[in-house]
């Protein structure tokens, strides 16, 4: 592709698998595909099939390298309505280096489709949206209020320092930074409000903008804000006093003109968010009630000893054995799909030793029964699959 080109006409008739396929760009294995090249000027540049040509649903991938050694930049898989055609666009966003050739690949949505026209729409702009990549990132200055800032994903592209085991999607999305250095205090972040107009998630990191760290992953998002119809990002977290964490707000779906406002304020957490505050329970004393939808994405909650799914915000009880079995449920009064876990310990050690664990004994609620030994003390942990949050009600009785 010429430098300036704006249109590139193209087919995937006749294409076949190339052996070169990029497998960092997980959409493009094992699909038919047809290659572009284009040397980076230092420019945003914006590539879309939205055209009224489009006769497939497509999916584009951007990488660097060599044809042997392929590096994804950015992938999108139809994620984009274009109003041009009845087919599913797709559309990457990327800040290009001056001299470095991009490899472009354009392939069907699914193995069956051999036949397809397509045009390639080029745009070029040099300058792109404050916070437009990591190392861009605008920090965040909390009042006494807190903070609410205004921002907008137009001219906003995918920025490959992200950490996409923390993104809410692999497709190439839109994306703005943001930093807040931890004072030690627990915050609430989050895109709720009436400005939102597009869906959207957070995600929180650390380290440099080369090797980010994912604390909070962006599929933590909340679906039901008040103030819009759209899906606005949610998290909590728990700060330690001098590190920077990165907050990334991504669009999920590419959006034109998106707008948000990012708003950060200090949060008192829950009493029982760790097992060490666990509130103490006993068995056949009725039902406990409480919802995870306050509770800290943190760190700590995320328990090695245990199932990967389980990773969701979390709240403790505690209860001590008196030599017989004993189910903890969550079954009839939650309306989340959760997870239950017993830990034996005590003190620091209280979240170390799993017993027992359950995920959908009775719909997406959990069940778990266990031998509760004398005298030994068990801490239990509801949290949601996955992320998931909500309201709960937990009722610890003997068989």
């Amino acid at each position: 592709i010429k430098s300036g080109e704006n249109l590139v006409p193209g087919t995937i008739t006749n294409a076949t698998l190339d052996i070169n396929f990029n497998d960092t760009c997980e959409a493009t294995a094992g699909l038919q595909s047809v290659w572009y090249s284009l040397v980076g000027t230092g420019d945003i540049v914006d590539i879309s099939t939205c055209t009224s040509d489009l006769n497939f649903n497509s999916t584009l991938s951007v990488s660097t390298g060599s044809c042997d050694t392929l590096e994804c930049i950015a992938v999108a898989y139809t994620n984009y309505q274009c109003p041009e055609t009845e087919y599913n666009a797709a559309r990457v966003s990327f800040r290009s280096e001056v001299g470095v050739e991009y490899f472009l690949q354009v392939h069907p949505e699914v193995s069956n489709t051999w036949t397809g026209d397509f045009t390639l729409e080029l745009t070029y702009l040099s300058e792109g949206p404050e916070s437009e990549d990591c190392s861009s990132a605008s920090m965040i200055e909390l009042g006494t209020n807190g903070s609410n800032i205004l921002g907008s994903m137009t001219n906003a592209y995918w920025d490959p320092n992200m950490n996409t085991s923390c993104s809410m999607s692999w497709g190439a999305m839109q994306l703005l930074w943001y930093s807040l250095i931890g004072t030690g205090d627990v915050y609430a972040i989050s895109t709720c409000s009436s400005v939102l107009n597009f869906d959207s998630s957070l995600s929180v990191m650390t380290g440099g903008c080369d090797k980010l760290d994912c604390l909070i992953p962006g599929w933590y998002y909340e679906y039901d804000c008040p103030e819009t119809s759209y899906r606005a990002g949610r998290t909590l977290l728990r700060t330690d006093i001098g590190v920077e964490y990165v907050i990334a707000v991504e669009a999920i779906g590419f959006t034109l003109d998106g707008n948000f406002s990012l708003n950060v304020s200090i949060f008192e957490p829950l009493p029982n968010e760790e097992c060490s505050g666990a509130i103490d329970i006993q068995a056949n004393n009725g039902t406990v009630y409480g919802t995870t939808m306050d509770a800290l994405d943190d760190t700590d909650a995320f328990i090695t000893d245990g199932s990967d799914y389980a990773t969701g915000p979390d709240l403790w009880y505690r209860i001590v054995g008196d030599g017989s079995d004993t189910i903890a449920s969550l079954c009839g009064d939650t309306t989340f799909d959760s997870v239950i876990q017993i830990f034996e310990g005590d003190g620091e050690g209280c979240d170390q030793t799993l017993i027992d664990e359950n995920d959908q004994s009775c719909g997406d609620a959990s069940e778990v029964k266990w031998f509760a030994a004398l005298g030994v003390t068990y801490y239990i942990r509801v949290c949601g699959y996955l992320g998931a949050r909500g309201p709960f009600g937990l009722t610890v009785r003997y068989p």
